[in-house]
């Protein structure tokens, strides 16, 4: 295809992303009174989109043992017909559209939102214009593993050759899971060709739609203009911009935020459900559950501290619904489960032909050091998250949170999150603790990328915080 046809053709992509996604979150029953607003029903049906596609490729892999674009092309169509299918007992959502219009306490604010969002748009314009225009960052995960999958999928059509099967062929980690690279090769099949610098496209719309997702989030919890500038902040924040300068990820083809969008929607949609008891919200947080089994092998630590947060939630319930709440459990976790198997399965049958078996790495002399280890890692810990340039006093605003937040911290409903967190980084504290690499090298290397994973979880802590606090305090007015 004509490279001119390029950014035409990306559109068509993201826009038939959308469109299954929306078809897959449109069949999903619930309270057909419900009306979800755009900054809600567009990030989550891009990730559906997303999850639609990778699982499509994903069995046919497992069932023909070869991808091809027209069988995504049929599975599409067949998807958008059972929208014509109408079940007598069922309902369903309807979807609005965006609605910018303030409310009257926020007319007041009318300029500084109008410009907040001007300058969130020209960043996210500036970001696109880096990917299509500078010289992609030389990153080892980007291009050896997550960008050459794509493109042995583009020529090959499979996963079931010599590039991933034969020990003499360089290609390391070939048994990382397939879902991002499997959205690589799709952009490929509707560009006609392979465009490293289009790739880089698909992290930066995951910035959008989490920015779209976070405006949601803030604007239940606060008001819209205060929200618009939350979305401002986020995308202005230093470690944002680290981040999509190819420091971990956004534009430098790696799939650290795709992962960390992946948990902040589910966490984020997980709270929903367990604020307003919605089987709706319960099923998609499940779904995106399980995109992060599939996305990235830190995916695991995602799937367990978000399932053991809801497990301290569970005890936490009054007793009288202990029951429905567990049935409720116990179908997300098979969906979660459903979602991620054939990618799963995908990745077990791949041979692991680089030495990084973790467990198996572990020798009993290594664990004669481990109480040597803690210093270091609280030191390295403190010194990567007080840098301004990078992170500012954002770790330390959120310990201060978590201390004023300890009086009735079980009963608020901002546990969900804390406990997500603070799990999430005691698992990667205990790698560091018993990783059998040079441990400075294995800091240095990955503290950074690691803390990401769940820093949009965070902001969206931060942004419960004020909310509780701001509905405290109109209590006491009243």
């Amino acid at each position: 295809m004509n490279p001119a046809f390029f950014p035409f053709m990306t559109l068509v992509y993201f826009a038939v992303l959308i469109a299954t996604g929306w078809a897959v979150l449109r069949l999903i029953p619930s309270d057909e009174k419900e009306r979800y607003p755009a900054e809600l029903w567009l990030p989550v049906s891009f990730a559906l989109g997303i999850a639609f596609q990778g699982i499509v490729y994903m069995l046919s892999l497992l069932i023909l043992r070869q991808v091809w674009f027209p069988i995504y092309i049929m599975s599409s169509l067949v998807l958008f017909g059972t929208l014509f299918y109408k079940h007598p007992r069922l309902s369903f959502a309807r979807f609005q559209g965006f609605d910018l219009a303030l409310g009257p306490e926020d007319k007041q604010y009318r300029i500084l939102y109008w410009l907040a969002w001007t300058m969130v748009i020209t960043m996210v314009a500036v970001l696109i214009f880096q990917a299509l225009t500078f010289t992609m960052n030389i990153y080892y995960d980007g291009k050896s593993i997550w960008i050459y999958k794509s493109k042995l999928l583009f020529h090959e059509h499979t996963i079931f050759s010599e590039a991933f099967l034969d020990p003499l062929r360089v290609h390391y980690h070939r048994d990382y899971p397939l879902l991002m690279p499997i959205a690589n090769y799709n952009l490929y099949n509707f560009l006609g060709a392979e465009s490293d610098d289009f790739v880089r496209i698909l992290n930066i719309v995951f910035l959008m739609f989490f920015l779209l997702f976070l405006f949601h989030w803030s604007a239940r919890f606060t008001n819209r203009s205060l929200a618009t500038l939350i979305v401002f902040f986020f995308a202005a924040y230093p470690y944002t911009w680290y981040w999509a300068r190819g420091g971990i990820g956004i534009t430098n083809g790696d799939v650290d935020f795709p992962l960390a969008c992946f948990a902040a929607f589910s966490a984020g949609l997980y709270y929903f459900y367990w604020r307003e008891k919605k089987l709706y919200y319960l099923i998609l947080a499940s779904i995106l559950c399980g995109l992060c089994l599939v996305t990235k092998k830190e995916g695991m630590v995602a799937f367990a501290v978000i399932y053991a947060a809801n497990g301290l939630k569970w005890l936490a319930t009054p007793k009288n619904q202990k029951v429905v709440v567990l049935k409720h459990g116990l179908m997300a976790l098979g969906i979660t489960i459903l979602v991620a198997a054939p990618g799963s399965i995908l990745s077990a049958m791949m041979p692991n032909l680089y030495d990084e078996k973790f467990f198996d790495m572990i020798r009993p002399e290594n664990l004669d050091f481990v109480h040597k280890r803690y210093p270091i890692i609280i030191s390295e810990f403190i010194g990567d998250v007080s840098r301004v340039d990078k992170w500012s006093f954002f770790w330390y605003f959120y310990l201060v949170i978590v201390i004023l937040s300890i009086r009735n911290w079980f009963a608020r409903g901002s546990f969900f999150l804390d406990a997500i967190i603070i799990l999430w980084m005691t698992a990667y504290t205990i790698v560091y603790i018993f990783t059998p690499l040079n441990l400075i090298f294995h800091i240095t290397t990955s503290l950074g990328r690691l803390l990401g994973h769940f820093f949009p979880i965070v902001f969206l802590r931060i942004v419960l915080f004020y909310g509780e606090w701001r509905t405290m305090a109109l209590s006491k007015k009243l």
